[in-house]
């Protein structure tokens, strides 16, 4: 369990590893914004501000090979995220028997995509598709997972449902 929780918080911090306040510099936080904002084309931060609670997070290989699915609350693992208006998230996530894994960072909206930088790299942001309707929401977009134990993660794409 404790090599899953690695690989998992490898994806997830590449998969939320999306641009973030760095060192609480607010002059970082204006560049960010110079690029990105906190109202998408069709949504707002405001708007997907609030406290989810996945109810599937697959993690689909992206390599050549063979089709690799690993669904992680299938196998008993929780995830939530919680989104504050100001774009800061906090993501959580829990094997079973493993203590939780936090990412935390910064939320922002290029048109359509939500673009995400976490705190542990905070120049790099990764842009992810989003659909949002009342309290679901889909996120999908690149991550990182251990798909064959030998703890080197390989490219994936991350696929999440979300209820608030």
């Amino acid at each position: 369990m404790k090599r899953q929780q690695t690989v998992l918080y490898s994806a997830l911090v590449a998969i939320l590893a999306l641009c973030v306040i760095a060192c609480g510099s607010t002059s970082f936080l204006d560049g960010f914004f110079d690029q990105f904002s906190l109202q998408g084309t069709n949504e707002s931060m405001a708007d997907i501000a609030g406290n989810w609670t996945a109810t599937s997070a697959t993690f689909s290989r992206s390599a050549a090979g063979p089709v690799l699915d690993v669904e992680i609350i299938g196998q008993g693992g929780t995830a939530t995220l919680v989104i504050q208006a100001t774009g800061r998230f906090t993501f959580t996530w829990q094997l079973p028997g493993d203590p939780p894994v936090v990412v935390t960072g910064q939320l922002a909206f290029d048109e359509d995509l939500l673009v995400v930088s976490d705190d542990a790299d905070p120049e790099e942001w990764e842009f992810y598709a989003i659909q949002f309707s009342g309290n679901t929401m889909f996120l999908g977009g690149p991550a990182e997972f251990d798909f064959d134990g030998d703890t080197i993660a390989e490219a994936a794409i991350l696929s999440m449902d979300l209820i608030r």
